[in-house]
Parts: structure tokens; C-alpha cells; sequence
């Protein structure tokens, strides 16, 4: 492998935790670079509560003024609203996410957020690790937010789910947040724990009498240098797995295929069917450049 850092492949959670899941979902998201064009509902949800919360806390950066934070998100999901008008089954999903996101500045940040200084949205790094065989990769990544809180660095992720929090015993052994601490540790930071800050989007027959700890949970954890060494050297076996193994794809004997949004296209792969016109009709496929990004080293986070 060339010894020239901008020839390394790129590496990203994502794409590890695709081919760990089933390495037919890896190959058409991320060999073959195939997307689909329609998302389901939940998924959606889920992106425009991201979206909510990064515009959110990016306002704090810029040292605007909680109320008038409060009246920019309005204003932003009015946007959206706008932009979602002809659209029957996303503008339901823009106003769920806008009743949420209201509740959650309102009610849930103005106790929780307290004591930590925002840093930065969105935080993306590049990293160079060699594997377990000693080839040359980059793990690339984006951290929802990070804080400091007493002086400490603290890594968050953003979580969307229906009902059920994550249990301390599951935060516990949530590996991206983690990871990227790991990768954070690379460049000289110490990143003193992470933060899962979870967001219900169960769609209650009542919402309005939820009350706010049912919509709203948040879980630290503290990591120590084994466990991110740990967690370092489990991503370097799949690199080496990804690369040895990626020209003949394996479907998962699992059978988790509930959520996949390849299941069409894969069901006909396996009966010998071409899937290029299913493709072709229902999918995008992604620019190269958009899977191998060019590695632009990230500086260090600095205190706003």
C-alpha cells in the first residue's frame, strides 16, 4: 500500500458497522455506492430531530441568546415546513420533529445543557491507523457535539428512538462514541467521557400529557484507556476483514433485514434476478468522491 497518506482508503463507523451488520448491505451502500431515494418515516424523524439539535446548539456557539435561539428554531422549522408543503408524508414528519425540538428547548436543555460551554457541532476529524496487518487507513467521523464541562471534554451523540431508552448497561457498550474519543485521544485530546442524549419519537395518541422525562433521557459514560484500546483494535480487524473479504460478499444468516433498505434489490440478487433495473428506478447512486473524501487534517478543538 502506497506510503502517500492522501492514497489511503477512508473508514468510516458507518461503513464498519454496515459490513459487520451484512456485507450484502455494505456492498450496495458502499461498494456500488447505492442509496434510497425515499426514506421511511422513522428514519426521517430521526434526521430532521439531528438537524434541529445541530442548528440548536450551532446558535449557542455563535453566543446567541437563548430566547432568541428559541425564536431562529421557529423560524427554521418554519423554513422546512415551507420547503415540505407539497410533500404529504415528510410534512407530517417536520412537524413532529418541530414539537419535539420544542419541547426539548423548553424543557429538557435548560436544566440538562447547564454548566457545559458548546464547542462545536458537526465536529469532523480524520485519523491515520494502521490494522492488525499493518495496512495504512484513515478513520474519518463526525461528533454530533462536543462540550466542556468543569474544564473536561465531553463527546455527545444524538440518539432517536421509539419508547425505550438505552439502558446504562447498552450506553456502556455503545462502540462509535467511543471510537471517535479514541480517534480524539489520536490528535491529543483527551476526551473525558461521552454523552448519549436520547430523544423518544414513539408517536403517542396523547402527546401532550407525555410527560418530559418519557421524551427525553441523557446517560454519561466514562471510558478508560483499555476499554479505547479495546475498542481501537476491534475496528482494525474489520478494516482487515473489509479488505480481505470484500470482493465476495456474504449475506448475513441473521436474517436482520427488517430495516434494510436494500431488501428488494438483495431478495432478487439472491434468486439470480438482475437488480440493476430496481436500482436504476428506486435508488441514487453517490459520487465516488463522496465515499473516499480527501483527508484534510482537523486542528485541535479550541474553547469558544
Amino acid at each position: 500500500m502506497s506510503d502517500n497518506i492522501d492514497d489511503w482508503p477512508i473508514y468510516s463507523y458507518s461503513q464498519m458497522q454496515s459490513w459487520d451488520r451484512c456485507e450484502m448491505l455494505w456492498d450496495y451502500a458502499y461498494a456500488r455506492n447505492w442509496y434510497k431515494i425515499r426514506k421511511e418515516s422513522y428514519l426521517s424523524l430521526g434526521s430532521e430531530v439531528h438537524a434541529a439539535l445541530e442548528f440548536w446548539y450551532s446558535k449557542a456557539i455563535e453566543r446567541v441568546p437563548k430566547e432568541d435561539r428559541k425564536q431562529l428554531l421557529m423560524q427554521y422549522f418554519s423554513e422546512r415546513v415551507n420547503e415540505c408543503s407539497d410533500d404529504f408524508d415528510m410534512l407530517p414528519v417536520v412537524n413532529r420533529a418541530f414539537w419535539l425540538c420544542t419541547r426539548y428547548v423548553n424543557e429538557f436543555a435548560p436544566v440538562e445543557d447547564s454548566g457545559h460551554k458548546i464547542l462545536a457541532t458537526e465536529h469532523h476529524f480524520t485519523v491515520p491507523f494502521k490494522t492488525g496487518k499493518g495496512r495504512n487507513f484513515i478513520l474519518q467521523g463526525y461528533i454530533d457535539l462536543l462540550t466542556e464541562y468543569s474544564d473536561r471534554l465531553w463527546a455527545w451523540d444524538h440518539k432517536t428512538m421509539e419508547s425505550n431508552f438505552w439502558t446504562p448497561i447498552q450506553v456502556e457498550m455503545e462502540p462509535q462514541t467511543p471510537l471517535y474519543a479514541a480517534a480524539l485521544r489520536e490528535q491529543g485530546q483527551k476526551v473525558h467521557g461521552v454523552i448519549i442524549n436520547m430523544v423518544n419519537t414513539y408517536d403517542y395518541k396523547h402527546p401532550d400529557k407525555v410527560p418530559t422525562e418519557k421524551l427525553f433521557s441523557r446517560e454519561k459514560s466514562y471510558r478508560t484507556d483499555v476499554q479505547l484500546d479495546t475498542i481501537v483494535r476491534e475496528m482494525k480487524y474489520i478494516v482487515d476483514d473489509i479488505i480481505d473479504e470484500h470482493q465476495t460478499p456474504r449475506r448475513s444468516l441473521r436474517l436482520d433485514c427488517k430495516n434494510c433498505s436494500f431488501q428488494e434489490p438483495c431478495s432478487l440478487r439472491i434468486r439470480g434476478i438482475s437488480d440493476d433495473p430496481l436500482l436504476q428506478s428506486d435508488y441514487e447512486q453517490k459520487d465516488h468522491i463522496e465515499v473516499q473524501l480527501k483527508l484534510k487534517p482537523e486542528g485541535l478543538i479550541k474553547s469558544a
